[in-house]
């Protein structure tokens, strides 16, 4: 039996039948949870969110050209029928549409797997969307069909609906796995399965839950456990933890491959800044190579490649001023690579780090952004001016300016309407400056104020 047909969805789901199709045996053509992105054809799964209920948006998805609901068992747009009204497209009702959601990636897996599509994970610390961003690159410029993760989608929604769009026939999907919880990597994983686990790295992530690296490694290395007999582990710099992925691997059905391997040098002369991405890139080969890409078309692939946005992304405002934008996310570890890139990438200018809270760290959080701030104080780095922003702000300026005085520092505890053209008030024509943060912090709001001041941005702009 096809796999997206009404019958076989309904078995999959143990659904009961609202309203049940004319014809058992027809298919539909995928599934989609956003009624503005839904594709004619397509099931709507309605989830039940924080801020949201999908249900309150059934009918715009039949109007859209939806084939079919999956609706929970129930939330009040039901009392009456849908939205009021029994419509005459098949409503599936299930327990929870989440739950739903998750059991048909889990058995969908096995049909990519009889399709032959190559699943790959991609787990770790640091990394894990430019990592899968550029597996995607390179093994679609060498010849290869596949999809990825659109987007960051990498939590208990964004994995399942990752595997349901590929397609069996395709040669693999790039799969990336998060997670901020402990045990959460262990339950996506077993729904991706993956024939090729990748862990980009182990750092100082999400301590407010995972409390010490010894948690976060723990975290990041069940995806091990998961892999695909005869599949393959791919690890990037774990120096501390390559010894159990050895253990793993010897008492396992699947082969280990460093990044560092020396048939794996990635180009120099890429549009990736910093040692981290040459990290990711040399990742990226070694994938490459075990999907069946070919040196030189993964090689060319990665010389042409641009970052996903917001991560390490170059950009001239004007003629005076470049930024670089790293502001996706960040905790310590990425927060001190992308100081790295700053003093590789602005020699005879000013260095301005423009830098905001890390967070989740927990207990560590104070600790942790005085770290920040002594490191970009000139051992090894040296920023000429530190413009901090968030709550732990004056944290981080006060462990600066012993070394660079107060002069050079200032602290923006609050974001306020203003503070966007205070801070492009305190750049100087020939700045070379890094704005980097946790997502939540969205740095990029300064973005405008500096184009007004200095220009447009021109150039280097991400794939």
């Amino acid at each position: 039996m096809a796999f997206w047909t009404y019958q076989n969805i309904a078995d999959v789901t143990q659904g009961t039948w609202l309203v049940e199709p004319e014809d058992l045996g027809a298919e539909v053509t995928g599934l989609w949870h956003d009624t503005r992105e839904i594709k004619e054809g397509q099931a709507y799964l309605a989830i039940q969110g924080d801020n949201f209920d999908g249900h309150d948006f059934i009918d715009k998805a039949f109007d859209a050209g939806a084939a079919l609901a999956i609706v929970s068992t129930d939330p009040p747009s039901l009392e009456g029928g849908v939205g009021g009204r029994v419509p005459s497209q098949p409503v599936l009702q299930v327990d929870d549409t989440v739950v739903t959601l998750q059991d048909l990636a889990r058995a969908y897996r096995d049909e990519l797997k009889a399709g032959g599509c190559k699943v790959i994970g991609i787990a770790g610390s640091n990394g894990k969307t430019t990592t899968r961003h550029l597996i995607h690159h390179v093994l679609t410029h060498a010849g290869l069909e596949g999809t990825q993760s659109p987007k960051s989608f990498n939590n208990h929604l964004g994995v399942p609906l990752t595997l349901l769009s590929a397609k069996p026939e395709h040669d693999f999907v790039a799969c990336e796995i998060g997670t901020n919880h402990p045990g959460e990597i262990d339950f996506l994983a077993a729904i991706v399965r993956p024939d090729i686990a990748v862990i980009t790295s182990i750092g100082e992530e999400h301590l407010e839950f995972f409390k010490d690296l010894e948690g976060v490694a723990k975290e990041e290395l069940s995806i091990i456990s998961h892999i695909q007999p005869g599949g393959d582990v791919v690890v990037g710099p774990m120096q501390f933890w390559i010894s159990k992925v050895r253990q793993l691997a010897e008492n396992g059905a699947f082969g280990l491959s460093l990044y560092s391997e020396p048939d794996n040098e990635p180009p120099k002369d890429s549009h990736l800044l910093g040692e981290h991405n040459q990290q990711n890139a040399a990742i990226t080969g070694v994938v490459a190579r075990l999907v069946g890409a070919k040196f030189p078309d993964w090689y060319e692939a990665l010389r042409a490649v641009k970052p996903p946005p917001h991560r390490c992304v170059p950009m001239a405002f004007g003629s005076s001023v470049t930024v670089i934008d790293d502001c996706y996310n960040a905790n310590p570890t990425s927060m001190i690579a992308a100081l790295h890139v700053l003093e590789q990438h602005s020699p005879g200018t000013r260095r301005v780090g423009i830098l905001g809270d890390m967070f989740e760290l927990g207990s560590q959080a104070d600790e942790a952004h005085r770290r920040v701030g002594a490191y970009a104080q000139g051992i090894p780095i040296m920023l000429d001016q530190l413009i901090a922003i968030g709550g732990y702000a004056q944290s981080m300026v006060d462990a600066f300016i012993p070394a660079k005085g107060i002069q050079e520092a200032i602290a923006f505890p609050e974001w306020t309407d203003d503070l966007p053209n205070q801070v492009a008030e305190l750049l100087q024509p020939g700045d070379t400056v890094l704005l980097k943060a946790s997502r939540g912090m969205r740095l990029e709001r300064l973005i405008p104020a500096i184009e007004r001041r200095f220009g447009p941005a021109q150039g280097n702009e991400p794939t």
